[in-house]
């Protein structure tokens, strides 16, 4: 069985339909800040003007409970070439 990746989406939208809390984290890879938040998400279906592909109508969006930020958490920058 050949795993795509849009069989991937696929099971992390079913896992958030059966669990919809939800941990991010997002990376300033220049600073190497940290962004922390949970969240609850709440999965949309019908026309949407930010899903895509256009018509594709399936839009995740995030009820945010706490967020934490770490100054210069992670060791990992990137510089331009």
């Amino acid at each position: 069985h050949k795993t795509v990746v849009a069989d991937l989406a696929h099971h992390t939208l079913g896992n958030l339909r059966l669990d919809p809390r939800t941990g991010l984290l997002f990376v300033d890879t220049t600073t190497g800040d940290l962004l922390q938040v949970s969240a609850t998400a709440t999965m949309g279906s019908g026309a949407h003007p930010l899903a895509e592909p256009q018509g594709s109508g399936r839009i995740v969006s995030f009820q945010v409970h706490d967020a934490r930020s770490f100054p210069g958490g992670a060791r990992l920058r990137l510089r331009s070439p």
